[in-house]
C-alpha cells in the first residue's frame, strides 16, 4: 500500500477508534501492510476486524483478513475455466492472474478477460473451434442435463 492510501486507511480508523494519523504513522502502515492491498481492500478488512474484535487495529490484522477475504473469494469461485492450449507453464501463470483477480473481488468473466489478455491467449470463436472439440462440448452437455 502506498503512504497516501496508508494516509486515508488511518483517518478512516480515527473515525472508529480516536487514533491520532500522522505522516509517521502513514509512513510505518505503507510499510507494514502488504504492497498488493488497495485502499478498498484495507477499508474492508478493518470493517471486517471491528465487527470480529474488540481489538486495536494494527497492519497485521488488516494484512490477515485481506488474505483470508482473498482466499475465501478464489474458494467459492471454485474450478478456474482454464483455457484450452496451454503447456503446463502457461496454465499455471494463466491461474495465477486468474486468482489474483478472483481474491481482489473482480466477477469470474472480468478475472477471465483479464487473465488471457495477461497472457496472450485468444479464445476462441465458436466458429473457428475444431468439430471434435464442438462435439465433445455437445456431448459433455448432454451428460449434465
Amino acid at each position: 500500500m502506498n503512504v497516501s492510501d496508508a494516509a486515508r486507511l488511518l483517518g478512516y480508523l480515527a473515525g472508529v477508534d480516536n487514533r491520532q494519523p500522522s505522516e509517521a504513522a502513514a509512513l510505518a502502515w505503507a510499510d507494514a501492510l502488504d504492497e498488493s492491498i488497495t485502499f478498498e481492500a484495507a477499508r474492508e478488512a478493518a470493517a471486517v476486524h471491528r465487527a470480529e474484535s474488540t481489538e486495536y487495529v494494527q497492519p497485521a490484522h488488516i494484512n490477515m483478513i485481506v488474505r483470508r477475504i482473498r482466499r475465501e473469494r478464489i474458494r467459492r469461485d471454485g474450478s478456474a475455466p482454464i483455457p484450452a492450449g496451454l503447456s503446463y507453464p502457461q496454465e499455471q501463470a494463466w491461474r495465477r492472474v486468474y486468482h489474483a483477480r478472483i481474491g481482489a473481488g473482480v466477477s469470474r468473466p472480468e478475472a477471465e478477460a483479464f487473465a488471457n489478455a495477461a497472457l496472450g491467449v485468444r479464445v476462441l470463436a465458436v466458429s473457428e473451434r475444431p468439430v471434435g472439440e464442438l462435439v465433445s462440448g455437445l456431448a459433455d452437455r448432454w451428460r449434465q442435463r
